[in-house]
């Protein structure tokens, strides 16, 4: 896949998470909307961190029983 694609989507989905953070913040989403979102950011966050996708870190594996 063409990396400026991926950029493009990743962004696309940070926007999406924020947007529902705040939609949900005011009152008119559903709380589970912001958990979704937080695990987006956490996700984004360790592959930041790690500078590795999230399915290759320590977390994703613990998390997956593996």
């Amino acid at each position: 896949m063409n990396h400026d694609v991926v950029s493009a989507v990743r962004q696309a989905g940070e926007a999406a998470a924020a947007s529902v953070t705040v939609l949900t913040i005011f009152k008119l989403l559903p709380a589970i909307t912001a958990v979704l979102a937080i695990a987006w950011y956490v996700v984004g966050f360790v592959e930041k961190i790690t500078g590795k996708p999230f399915s290759e870190t320590r977390l994703a594996k613990f998390l997956s029983g593996k």
